[in-house]
């Protein structure tokens, strides 16, 4: 009877344990789950820990492999792949990696040629298998300070003679998967193989959420930890040597440092052969964004202590506040009730920078209709493009889905037939579709008439300059016959996209004043030559043909009032992008670089008069076109996967809302070269074959100085969410169309003579 008491009173203690344990998990949560961070690094073809060079920055590696798309840790089938790597001392170093062909239509890549900074290191005969490890030593006097180069040149086995022309047709038919590449100051390479071969054969019985850490070296994360939470973790201890001794030799060091602040050590950690817990308080009431360092043993020790620390369960762990949504669902309900059986009309500018509008406080009278439009509307102050070309802004603000996922890189893309367009849903909800379009960028051809019942190529018209009086002839009377219709009209004006000139009146309109000019077709070829006053000149020019597209869009409107559709019509203004102007080195154009002026663009949006129901004239969150996208099909209530899509609905803001619509935006650069990520407050852009950029906007609004290693820990949280996000669509974009997706292209032969010409005249084909 007592043995049975005991046990009875044992579960009840259990039992109550538990409880116990349950109540403190609903106090907090895992906020951050860093063995998530590190995997993703890992999965994502970056060093899965951080090698101890002297002067080790987290861009040492490189941020990826130029004009190639990363998959995994494989580079791209490609003649030769290119990786870039910061030094700022000279010393040896010493190349490590892993690597297995891939055989495509039964080519394999015979051998690779590896070159350093122009120069052949060595070429190495490969395999079928997976056995290859190579060794090779960078000599101290072929390393510069700054930048080096390390190239790989893939030889296929009938090619072993013209490595550097690799006819077209053969570029897709061999790759190469390199593992665990790996950049030293450290010449023995015999323990890394042990650790490669140590991790492969323990991993089918190590759990998922396991990390492990090379001893002695550093690993950061770039986290944003919120107030009042905790670290915890497990770890142990595996030497190189089985059975040696760690004793107190193996000391993890655990600290933080915050934006522009100094190293705070929080604590030192004797780790043992046993499995190491570890909890540990922040010390801060305030913490936001922070690096968190972990450093296991001396680096200076390196000889003598080596190994790896096996991680288990390794969080952040507190209670995120986040706001409760301000916004009940019967008010919502009443602000979708905007759009029942309202017409939309969807105005957009090519080229248009926001800040080059009156309306947004531009010092020249640009837009004055689009000023009286905005009296009457809501006016987004922080209006982005995700794109910076025509094709792949537009292809976003058609389906919701970002650059990544439409992949409309090339000049020969054509839009996805899995994703669904704006116009289509319109047309399934009993619409009549209606497209005009002077912009040969989003042709027939690319697939971009999907869901309209009539698609209008403008420019393919006799005698049609492209210039945006002359769509009136065309939309004013459609709009007459068709104002007892329920219609979906997409208007897309050329201007003010370049060259700059004109129709009168608006000729000389602003730039007639100017004694020195410029040729308006060539001056992007001449940069610096350009003085202040020529580029002052091209602005002006700009500028006048901005009024131009405010006067077509003017007439509309009248045309609106006249037929009495005011009220029942939604009108949206926008861009697809903007144009530098000469800023960041003189650069003009939009397609090649992340310009504020590229990507800021207007966004207005005016509803019918409601009675009762406040609409907000200003809204200053951070918005982009997929979350106009969003935004229609909730208020038309369609049918869309809102679990994949980029966009999110800006119904909550217009309803009162305060919380930010997006943290952050992400634009996109064509043939994905580069990425920039956006916050009201930072601006990070990573490039493949430049050097990363920061810029901090609250200080530097136009971003022009580059701070990137005054600020690397704002920095590197960004780039760690730039990654995730990077992740999460390559993963949407692999269930919307499978693991291997394929090419949405078309033969360049297939594009018909006239909208090769407009691409010519655009400036995308040269």
């Amino acid at each position: 009877m007592k043995t049975r008491g005991v046990l009875k009173s044992g579960l009840i203690t259990a039992l109550f344990l538990i409880i116990l344990g349950l109540a403190a998990c609903q106090k907090s949560k895992v906020v951050s789950d860093l063995v998530k961070e590190q995997t993703f690094a890992r999965q994502k073809g970056d060093v899965f820990f951080h090698d101890y060079m002297e002067s080790r920055e987290d861009d040492w590696l490189g941020w990826g492999w130029s004009k190639l798309r990363k998959q995994g840790n494989r580079l791209a089938a490609y003649p030769s792949s290119r990786l870039r790597f910061i030094k700022e001392e000279k010393a040896p170093l010493y190349l490590f990696c892993a690597c297995r062909p891939f055989l495509r239509d039964g080519v394999g890549a015979k051998s690779i040629r590896i070159e350093f900074n122009n120069k052949v290191l060595t070429t190495v005969e490969l395999k079928n298998q997976f056995n290859r490890f190579l060794n090779i030593t960078i000599p101290e006097e072929e390393i510069k300070k700054g930048n080096n180069w390390i190239e790989f040149f893939y030889i296929a086995e009938d090619e072993a003679n013209q490595t550097e022309h690799i006819v077209e047709d053969e570029k897709r038919k061999f790759s190469l998967s390199v593992d665990d590449l790996i950049l030293s100051t450290h010449s023995n390479f015999n323990f890394v193989k042990k650790y490669i071969r140590f991790y492969r054969s323990l991993s089918y019985e190590m759990k998922p959420r396991t990390l492990i850490q090379k001893v002695p070296s550093v690993m950061d994360f770039y986290i944003d930890i919120p107030p009042e939470s905790f670290f915890r973790a497990q770890c142990t201890y595996f030497p190189s040597i089985p059975g040696a001794p760690s004793g107190d030799k193996l000391k993890l060091e655990i600290s933080n440092q915050k934006p522009g602040d100094q190293e705070q050590i929080l604590q030192t950690i004797p780790i043992g052969a046993e499995k190491n817990r570890i909890i540990l308080d922040f010390p801060f009431t305030e913490t936001g964004v922070t690096r968190l360092r972990l450093k296991a043993g001396d680096l200076i020790d390196s000889n003598t202590l080596n190994g790896v620390l096996i991680w288990d369960t390794v969080h952040v762990v507190g209670q995120r506040n986040r706001e409760e949504p301000s916004v009940a669902s019967n008010v919502l309900s009443e602000y979708r009730e905007l759009f029942t059986d309202k017409n939309i009309i969807l105005i957009i500018f090519d080229a248009a920078r926001a800040d080059h509008f009156s309306t947004y406080g531009y010092f020249r009278p640009t837009t004055p209709n689009t000023d009286v439009f905005a009296q009457n509307g809501t006016v987004f102050t922080n209006a982005y493009s995700e794109a910076l070309s025509t094709r792949c802004s537009i292809g976003t603000l058609f389906t919701g889905f970002p650059l990544t996922v439409t992949s409309l890189t090339e000049i020969t893309s054509i839009l996805p037939r899995k994703l669904t367009t704006l116009a289509q849903l319109f047309k399934s909800s009993g619409f009549k579709t209606v497209g005009y379009t002077g912009i040969g960028n989003i042709a027939r051809v690319f697939r971009f008439h999907r869901g309209f019942d009539q698609y209008f190529e403008l420019n393919k018209e006799e005698g049609f300059y492209k210039k945006s009086s002359q769509y009136l002839p065309y939309v004013l009377p459609w709009l007459e016959a068709n104002k007892d219709k329920k219609f979906f009209l997409y208007i897309h004006f050329k201007e003010p996209h370049e060259a700059y000139i004109p129709m009168p009146p608006f000729l000389g309109m602003f730039s007639g004043s100017f004694k020195e000019t410029v040729n308006l077709t060539q001056y992007q070829d001449m940069g610096h030559e350009l003085t202040e006053q020529q580029v002052e000149y091209i602005r002006a020019c700009y500028d006048e043909t901005l009024a131009s597209a405010d006067s077509a869009f003017g007439s509309i409107l009248d045309k609106l009032n006249e037929l009495g559709l005011n009220d029942n019509t939604i009108v949206i203004l926008t861009a697809d992008h903007g144009d530098l102007l000469g800023e960041h080195g003189r650069q003009f154009g939009h397609a090649a670089y992340f310009g504020e002026g590229v990507m800021h663009i207007p966004l207005i949006i005016q509803f019918p008069s409601q009675d009762g129901l406040k609409i907000p004239t200003k809204i200053d969150s951070l918005v982009k076109l997929s979350d106009l996208f969003a935004t229609l099909a909730d208020g038309y209530q369609f049918d869309i996967p809102w679990e994949l899509i980029g966009g999110t609905s800006l119904l909550p803001v217009f309803s009162g809302s305060t919380e930010e619509v997006n943290p952050f935006i992400v634009v996109e650069r064509r043939s994905r070269t580069g990425f920039c990520i956006r916050t009201k407050s930072y601006k990070l852009i990573i490039w493949d074959d430049a050097p990363t950029e920061f810029y901090n906007l609250i200080k530097d609004p136009q971003a022009e100085n580059n701070i990137y290693h005054q600020e690397l820990v704002m920095a590197n949280y960004l780039m760690t969410i730039l990654k995730k996000w990077i992740a999460g669509q390559e993963l949407i974009k692999m269930r919307i169309f499978g693991k291997f997706s394929p090419k949405n292209e078309i033969k360049y032969d297939q594009i018909d003579k006239e909208t090769i010409e407009d691409l010519k005249a655009l400036g995308y084909i040269k």
